[in-house]
């Protein structure tokens, strides 16, 4: 770290996988240390990586996503830490998570998401079991306090102002 810290003004520093021998918490101090040098020193930092922590600490506006394709390299910039990840993958995580009552709930609320031109691959709709945890896993949701985003679906079965009094959720409504 100290040698990184005398380095002139207007350097670029590159470094491959940079998440090597790191432990998860280190590889985060890392990236924010490297913030603080570009930023200080006014220097340009190119990483490549496959470690999750990493993808995560990155700005948005500081990821490039590169792939090979038949016809050459494809560039994307600002991508997602989920679309990286999946992209680097074979299982698919969805960028957004719908939990629902019962399954019946499950096939409705999949069947809206369709009608919304949204790609159902993007967005995990689950059955979690009963109105009270719906209510309590969208509260969650709503106050940002689970490591997924994430809402949860009412059947019409409920009184709704009675969860928004409760709760003082905001619900959003879908007009199709």
């Amino acid at each position: 770290m100290l040698v990184l810290q005398n380095i002139p003004n207007t350097s670029l520093i590159i470094i491959d996988e940079v998440e090597a021998s790191l432990h998860p918490r280190s590889q985060r101090r890392l990236i924010h240390f490297l913030l603080w040098l570009a930023r200080t020193k006014e220097i340009q930092v190119l990483i490549s990586t496959h470690s999750q922590p990493i993808i995560e600490e990155v700005p948005e506006e500081g990821r490039i996503f590169l792939s090979r394709t038949d016809s050459g390299v494809e560039v994307q910039y600002g991508v997602s830490p989920n679309y990286a990840l999946n992209r680097m993958d074979l299982y698919d995580t969805p960028d957004f998570y719908l939990f629902c009552e019962d399954k019946r709930s499950v096939e409705i609320t999949k069947e809206l998401v369709r009608h919304g031109e949204i790609d159902i691959r993007e967005v995990c709709v689950m059955d979690i079991g009963p109105e009270n945890m719906v209510k309590a896993i969208g509260k969650l949701g709503e106050d940002e306090r689970l490591p997924i985003p994430c809402l949860g679906v009412l059947d019409s079965d409920i009184d709704v102002s009675e969860v928004h009094q409760q709760h003082q959720v905001q619900f959003r409504w879908i007009d199709l």
